[in-house]
């Protein structure tokens, strides 16, 4: 185990990520967070947490994929790993 390990406490395991990671649930280990992607969860970001810069999206709230956005639509999200898109806009996110 490496520093991008921890755990809540009174946790006996340590199965979370630290922040710039996110915890990978196939691997089963965290992952460093992608580019265009924040990782920054106190209790440790997942597939499902990982919130995105503006100008990012992924195709779905599990992807681990993050593309740029270059229409300048995408206005990242609310840590819920929805895609917000500018106002007018709509598309694939």
């Amino acid at each position: 185990m490496g520093p991008e390990y921890t755990s809540l406490e009174g946790e006996a395991f340590c199965n979370r990520a630290t922040r710039g990671f996110y915890w990978d649930s196939i691997a089963s280990r965290p992952l460093p967070c992608p580019l265009g992607a924040i990782c920054d969860e106190k209790a440790g970001t997942t597939e499902k947490t990982i919130r995105l810069e503006q100008h990012y999206f992924r195709l779905h709230d599990l992807a681990t994929v993050i593309y740029p956005c270059d229409t300048g639509n995408c206005e990242g999200d609310y840590g819920n790993g929805t895609t917000t898109c500018r106002q007018g806009s709509s598309g694939i996110t």
